[in-house]
């Protein structure tokens, strides 16, 4: 049972909030009754941030923002062709995912993770892909990220994949999408 969401001055939740049409939204959820309720798997901690308070969660925020930038903690991002250092960012807020929604998530990730792995190491193996003319040679032979010097260095490797990330989403209808895929090394300075 979802308790309502408190709404107004002094809330976390502005009076402006509602239902925005065609999104989905992770902290609230339409009731039978028709009002906002906190979902479920937000409620305990959605009660705690209530008792903290926006102000002390602006202070924490702003708090971990200047701890960040006193350290030097950032990330490297090419914009226009250029590296540049950009102040990393944590949000106090963490993002709620209920057990059976990370559940099938985990699992569609560990399936993407396996065929990437199984691509890369048929590319610098035995290129059944290329052969049975599902990937044009070109395509990856003329790639520049293609390293003919490692062609077959993955044949006896259990997994070839050192690295896989993903960036998922969530539709309107409440399913989740992977929107990209990443192999390569994270950036950083």
């Amino acid at each position: 049972m979802s308790e309502a969401a408190p709404r107004g001055r002094g809330s976390l939740i502005g009076p402006d909030y509602g239902d925005r049409v065609g999104t989905w939204d992770e902290l609230l959820a339409t009731q039978a009754n028709g009002t906002l309720g906190v979902r479920e798997h937000w409620q305990r901690l959605f009660g705690a941030f209530e008792q903290l308070g926006a102000r002390d969660l602006e202070t924490r925020r702003q708090e971990a923002r200047r701890l960040f930038r006193e350290n030097g903690v950032s990330y490297s991002a090419a914009t226009e062709g250029e590296a540049r250092l950009r102040p990393f960012e944590l949000d106090p807020v963490p993002y709620l995912i209920p057990a059976s929604d990370w559940a099938r998530m985990e699992s569609g990730l560990n399936q993407r993770a396996r065929l990437l792995d199984a691509i890369l190491k048929d590319l610098y193996g035995p290129r059944h892909l290329i052969r049975g003319g599902m990937v044009p040679p070109q395509l990856i032979l003329r790639h520049p990220g293609f390293l003919l010097p490692a062609d077959a260095s993955l044949v006896e490797a259990q997994a070839g994949l050192a690295m896989y990330a993903a960036d998922v989403a969530r539709g309107a209808d409440g399913a989740f999408r992977v929107v990209s895929d990443r192999t390569q090394s994270p950036s950083g300075p």
